[in-house]
C-alpha cells in the first residue's frame, strides 16, 4: 500500500528504539522531516543503524516507484520550491528531469529506486541522497552507468573504471550471476559505484572464490570466504557489494535477508542472525534486544471515514562489511510498510 511519506515518517519516529539513539541524533531525524516534500509517496520506507558497541547514528531511506505518477509528481513539486528544497534536492531534481527527458527510467526498464540519506552517518547537513537503482538486465548496467553520469554530469567514467565494470558484468554472466542493484553515492567523495549481485549461487561448489579470482580482487579472501559460509547457513538470501571505480575496492560487504514464511516466524530468524553477532561481538545485547522490541505492529484508526490501516516494522536485512585485516562491522536496516486491514502478525505472510 502506498502511504503518505512525510506523514508516516513522523508517526513511526517514536517507535525507533530510542536508548540506541543519543540527542543530536534524535533531533536530526526530527529537522529531516521538513525536507520530505508533501507530495512524496511511498509503499516502503526505513532506517540504518549501526551494530557496533560505540556507534549511535542512524540515517534514513525510502523506496521510490519509478513506474507511477510518483516521480512526476515529486519532480512538480520540486521545481515549484526550489528555494525550500534545493539544498537537499538539488542533484535528484535534474537527474529526476533529465532521466525523464531522455526515457532513460522506461528504455532500460527500470522501475524502482531507493534513497539513501546520511541523517546521521554524515557531517554534511542537510543531507543529500544517494540513489541505488534496481535493474533488470545485467547486461544494461555499463550503458545504464554510462547514461547516468552523462546526466548526472560526473566525468569519472574513464578507461579503467570502464574497464572493471567491463570485467564484473562478463564474469557475472559466464556464472549466471546477476546484478540487481546498482548504487551512486552522490554526496560522498567516491567516484565509482557499489554493484549489488545477487548472491546465493555464490555459496556453491567454492564459486566465491572463482568470483573474485575472476575480477581480479586485490586481497586474499580466505578470511572473507569464511565469514560468508557463515552467514549464509543462517541467511538463504543475499547480496554481494562492490565498490568499483578505477579500482576493484578491497572492502566487501553482505546484504543477508529473509523472504517467505510468517511475520513471527522471521522474527524468530532474526533473532537467530543477531544472537549470533552478539557471539561474534559485532553487537551488543542490549542492540539485540532494542531491535526485536522494534518489531511489531501499529493500527491507526481513521475516525472520520471509519476505516483503519496498520504500520509493520520490520527488518528488511543486514549487512556486514569486510575489510582485510579487520574486524568486520555490521548495520541493519529496518523497514516500515502499511496494510489497509486488520492484520494477526502471528500468521502474517510477508
Amino acid at each position: 500500500m502506498v502511504l503518505d511519506l512525510s506523514s508516516a515518517y513522523t508517526k513511526i519516529l517514536p517507535f525507533l528504539p530510542q536508548n540506541l539513539l543519543n540527542m543530536v541524533q534524535e533531533k536530526k531525524l526530527r529537522d529531516f522531516q521538513k525536507y520530505i516534500p508533501p507530495t512524496l509517496l511511498s509503499d516502503t520506507f526505513g532506517f540504518e543503524l549501526p551494530l557496533s558497541h560505540e556507534e549511535t547514528w542512524i540515517d534514513f531511506c525510502f523506496h521510490l516507484d519509478l513506474s507511477g505518477k510518483s516521480l512526476l509528481d515529486l519532480e512538480r513539486y520540486l521545481e515549484e520550491n526550489k528555494t525550500q528544497t534545493n539544498e537537499v534536492w538539488h542533484d535528484c531534481f535534474h537527474c529526476f528531469s533529465r532521466s525523464r527527458q531522455q526515457n532513460f527510467f522506461t528504455n532500460y526498464n527500470l522501475t524502482n529506486m531507493c534513497l539513501e540519506f546520511d541523517i546521521g552517518s554524515s557531517l554534511m547537513w542537510p543531507p543529500k541522497p544517494s540513489i541505488f537503482l534496481g535493474v533488470s538486465q545485467t547486461h544494461d548496467i555499463e550503458n545504464i552507468c554510462k547514461t547516468l553520469f552523462g546526466i548526472l554530469q560526473k566525468n569519472h567514467f574513464d578507461f579503467s573504471f570502464s574497464t572493471n565494470l567491463e570485467r564484473c558484468i562478463k564474469t557475472c554472466e559466464e556464472m549466471n550471476l546477476e546484478i540487481a542493484q546498482i548504487g551512486l553515492m552522490l554526496p560522498r567523495s567516491s567516484k565509482g559505484i557499489k554493484l549489488c549481485i545477487r548472491g546465493e549461487n555464490l555459496t556453491y561448489n567454492n564459486a566465491i572464490t572463482s568470483f573474485l579470482k575472476a575480477i581480479h580482487y586485490p586481497e586474499e579472501s580466505e578470511a572473507f570466504i569464511a565469514l560468508l559460509k557463515e552467514l549464509s547457513s543462517l541467511i538463504p538470501h543475499f547480496f554481494l557489494q562492490l565498490d568499483i571505480d578505477d579500482n576493484i575496492h578491497a572492502k566487501l560487504g553482505i546484504e543477508g535477508f529473509f523472504k517467505g514464511g510468517t511475520y513471527s516466524e522471521i522474527k524468530h530468524q532474526w533473532e537467530n542472525v543477531l544472537t549470533f553477532l552478539v557471539a561474534e561481538q559485532l553487537t551488543s545485547e542490549e542492540k539485540k534486544n532494542a531491535i526485536l522490541a522494534w518489531m511489531g505492529g501499529y493500527r491507526e484508526v481513521d475516525e472520520a471515514s471509519t476505516s483503519y490501516h496498520q504500520f509493520v516494522r520490520g527488518i528488511s536485512h543486514i549487512k556486514v562489511t569486510y575489510f582485510p585485516d579487520k574486524k568486520p562491522k555490521a548495520k541493519i536496516y529496518l523497514k516500515v510498510f502499511q496494510e489497509q486491514k486488520n492484520i494477526d502478525l502471528a500468521t502474517y505472510c510477508i
